[in-house]
């Protein structure tokens, strides 16, 4: 017999061997639970008699793209939340604008019924205090007015 003949049978059984020891590498994973009602995960299946099923392996990822897809929805959401701040501060900002307005009109209502109530209107401070003429109350009533219904109607 030759050294060659010998050699091919050698080789085959060496491959079946390597073949055996990389098949659990590549197996799937199984789900099976025992008597006591323990759950088990494992990369062989289970014991014979015992039920259990093998589970899908996830599909395998690829890192960049995943990374470049995460940077994508990271800049998205910070997109957002940058908006969503932009939308807020303008929000506050009308509301204080608002605020303000409506203690402006308030302000405004009030000099006005001061006027139309009062009998003696007194200006000016101190030595420059002096008493509103009818004239000069008449037409500080239309200022008010007027500023009433331009800015608060």
């Amino acid at each position: 017999m030759s050294m060659h003949r010998m050699s091919a049978p050698w080789r085959g059984g060496l491959t079946a061997a390597l073949l055996a020891l990389t098949l659990p590498a590549v197996a799937g994973v199984y789900k099976w639970t025992d008597a006591e009602g323990q759950v088990h995960y494992t990369q062989s299946p289970p014991p014979s008699g015992v039920q259990g099923e093998e589970l899908k392996a996830p599909p395998k990822v690829d890192s960049e793209s995943a990374v470049e897809d995460l940077e994508a929805k990271q800049k998205g959401f910070d997109e957002r939340l940058e908006d969503k701040a932009k939308t807020e501060a303008e929000a506050a900002k009308t509301a204080d604008q608002a605020a303000e307005k409506a203690r402006y009109c308030e302000q405004l209502r009030a000099d006005l019924a001061g006027l139309q109530t009062a009998q003696r209107i007194f200006t000016g401070e101190g030595a420059d205090r002096r008493r509103l003429g009818e004239d000069e109350r008449q037409a500080k009533m239309k200022d008010i007015e007027a500023k009433l219904a331009k800015d608060c109607s």
